[in-house]
């Protein structure tokens, strides 16, 4: 599995967890709601940084580490 689509799959688990929405999301963590719908919705998203992926854990109320401790992250091989 690419990072990106591991990155897509643990943010919506986490808005939806948090009963939330993209735009509250974006207003919340200060990223743009374009950033936010560019991860979610181009191929590749390779402008995704874990400084905007850290913006937006300020805005889940949680830690870069939280967000990155799940077992999605196992299958990560972007070496293809």
């Amino acid at each position: 599995m690419k990072s990106i689509d591991a990155i897509r799959i643990r943010l919506k688990q986490l808005i939806k967890a948090n009963g939330t929405n993209y735009n509250d999301l974006a207003h919340k963590s200060g990223v743009t709601a374009s950033t936010i719908k560019t991860i979610f919705y181009c191929k590749t998203a390779k402008s995704t940084t874990v400084y905007t992926i850290s913006l937006i854990c300020g805005g889940l109320g949680m830690t870069v580490y939280d967000f990155f401790n799940d077992d999605i992250f196992k299958d990560v091989d972007d070496l293809e």
